[in-house]
């Protein structure tokens, strides 16, 4: 408000009045609110979060199937041998011999090896860039008394060869440890209450900012530009949250393996969570009062069950007039000590 009120004075002459405005207005406009949040820390840790999650729980590149041969990966290939001259005797219709993976981003000419290790010098290999090899045998096969390397008629393409892809890139991961599944998400859930106290904070001094601009020193017309800013960052802030969406919709929910004792009972996280909700869905005003509720909003939380129904998920308790998300999380943090409360009343129900 008063750096607006300075466009009225820091113009010096008549000719210069309306250009100051404008410079007063812009810096108005470009600057917002000292929320005492460090940003960029929230930004780094989703960042972080998000590469985390995909290091995790996505495979970052094709997996094909592949054999081990002395610490190496490996393709195994079998195909028909090619029909040798009359004079030379074929004991066997087919061969089989193991193609490097090493080898799949390179388009260099190579030999394979059979299951020793050994160079299978009458055979050819040639990967397209495109993930399929080319293979080329020679018409005399494995005859030591033959130059393998003679003309080149006396080489023949075969069938090429695909690598079978086991999961492509992006696919979810298999049998991840559950216990690093319920860290990623509850994470990922801190992060957005942090995220939501920034909001409230921004959403709380629009609020006082905007009764500070209604004066008359400072036009109706004006007083978008102040509040310009600060939609901005409200704006950015809830595109934030709604990453944090994202990230803990590509987390799967299949962390029941995650067991916490809880009054001398296994309970999984899953089943936890549920209880958690139990106890919010059965407890009475008096019962709130014990989180940590303060009357009047143990009250708004009751009617609002009462008028909504049950609630589905603890982060709806935001929609409760008076739960924030600083309160939200200290809610969360004491909801074990009503266990006792919730599992009476089910065990009578």
């Amino acid at each position: 408000v008063d750096t607006l009120l300075l466009r009225h004075c820091l113009w010096t002459t008549k000719e210069n009045c309306e250009e100051v405005g404008k410079i007063v207005e812009n810096a108005v406009r470009n600057c917002g609110f000292e929320t005492g949040i460090d940003i960029r820390r929230i930004d780094d840790q989703k960042d972080e979060l998000d590469k985390e999650i995909n290091e995790e729980l996505f495979h970052s590149e094709d997996v094909y199937e592949t054999e081990h041969l002395r610490g190496d990966e490996y393709f195994k290939f079998t195909t028909p041998l090619i029909q040798r001259h009359h004079y030379l005797h074929q004991q066997r219709e087919s061969v089989s011999f193991y193609i490097p993976l090493k080898k799949m981003k390179s388009t260099d000419e190579f030999h394979p090896v059979d299951r020793q290790g050994n160079e299978l010098e009458w055979i050819k290999c040639c990967f397209d860039g495109q993930g399929t090899c080319s293979i080329a045998m020679h018409q005399h096969g494995e005859d030591a008394n033959v130059s393998y390397h003679s003309e080149d008629h006396y080489w023949q393409d075969v069938s090429p060869f695909t690598p079978k892809v086991l999961f492509h890139k992006g696919d979810r991961k298999e049998n991840v440890n559950p216990r690093l599944i319920g860290s990623l998400r509850e994470a990922v859930q801190e992060l957005a209450e942090d995220i939501e106290g920034v909001i409230e904070q921004i959403e709380a001094k629009r609020s006082q900012f905007k009764r500070e601009l209604e004066t008359p020193f400072v036009p109706e017309a004006i007083r978008g530009i102040a509040l310009e800013s600060v939609e901005k960052q409200l704006r950015d802030m809830k595109v934030r949250r709604q990453d944090c969406d994202r990230l803990e919709n590509l987390i799967p929910s299949n962390d029941k393996g995650i067991v916490t004792e809880v009054h001398g009972e296994s309970k999984s996280k899953d089943s936890f969570e549920q209880l958690d909700l139990e106890v919010i869905n059965l407890a009475s005003e008096s019962e709130l009062q014990k989180l940590g509720l303060n009357p009047d909003v143990a009250e708004n939380l009751v009617d609002y069950r009462e008028e909504n129904g049950a609630f589905q998920q603890l982060n709806k308790l935001r929609q409760v007039r008076g739960i924030g998300s600083a309160t939200l999380k200290q809610l969360k943090k004491n909801l074990k000590e009503l266990y006792d409360v919730a599992k009476d009343r089910r065990d009578s129900a």
